[in-house]
């Protein structure tokens, strides 16, 4: 890809670089309207990531794929279906997951939560929300998992979010998905004007393919105050993933480590442009 590509014309960054100021609680969705870029394992690396540093994170995984929770080595049998439906108190739908990191399982049973808030009209938009109030002030963080579609669920976490953190790996495809995601989130905007973008993180980098760099370097151009460090393809991080374990478990000295810890640097910074 070069810089006279069909995407040039299109490159212009879209997102506000400011947003809502921060309490003492900060809540982060992990989203992209396509799958297969890193999403699940980036949510769940960056929450162990925090918790490690001694940061409360509650970990919301909104997909009905329910990855999240084998990430981890779980396989939990309640979550955010049963919290929506309000057929579990919290702390009852919350899992501890590891020290400081707590988890709310996603899972097919979510199919049956997303059709009621559909049902809710507008203002389901705030299901979520409601549902995460009384948790909330026990956490420093939460991030939330989203599904690779633009469902409610997603909608959901997106207005619930402070911050969102967009996965990109580096393949025209994920480009274009990039760009889907950034008119989306402008419409949802419209509605909430809290809602944008802060950080967008490109995955999957090899270094050793020039149309792999061409990308990274088209990022770098039209998104260099929301663009994070890379994380390099690493066979270590899909082997800590078939494991139960994140990098910083499987292989903590590792590239990969290495990378995720540089995102857990930028997002305890704070927001790009502000701190």
């Amino acid at each position: 890809m070069n810089r006279h590509s069909p995407f040039s014309s299109s490159l212009r960054s879209p997102f506000s670089v400011s947003m809502r100021g921060y309490g003492t609680m900060r809540r982060i969705a992990v989203s992209l309207t396509k799958g297969g870029v890193g999403k699940t394992t980036t949510a769940v690396t960056l929450a162990h990531g925090l918790a490690l540093r001694g940061r409360k994170v509650l970990l919301v995984d909104c997909d009905t794929l329910g990855q999240a929770g084998p990430l981890l080595g779980l396989s939990p049998t309640v979550g955010l279906a049963d919290l929506l439906s309000g057929n579990l108190p919290p702390d009852k739908a919350i899992v501890e997951a590891r020290k400081n990191l707590d988890l709310l399982a996603g899972g097919r049973a979510l199919d049956d939560a997303r059709r009621a808030i559909d049902r809710d009209g507008p203002g389901g938009v705030l299901t979520l929300r409601r549902a995460l109030e009384p948790v909330e002030p026990k956490y420093d963080y939460v991030i939330h998992d989203t599904s690779p579609g633009y469902d409610s669920l997603t909608v959901n976490a997106l207005f619930h979010a402070d911050d969102v953190l967009i996965p990109v790996s580096m393949a025209a495809l994920s480009v274009k998905g990039l760009l889907d995601f950034a008119h989306r989130i402008k419409k949802t905007g419209a509605h909430d004007p809290s809602v944008g973008t802060l950080y967008i993180l490109p995955s999957f980098l090899n270094e050793g393919l020039q149309h792999s760099m061409d990308i990274y370097d088209l990022l770098q151009t039209y998104f260099s105050k929301q663009l994070c460090q890379p994380i390099r393809s690493s066979a270590h991080i899909l082997e800590a993933s078939g494991h139960g374990k994140t990098i910083f478990e499987y292989a903590p000295d590792s590239q990969g480590a290495h990378d995720y810890k540089s995102l857990v640097d930028r997002i305890e910074r704070g927001t790009p442009g502000r701190r």
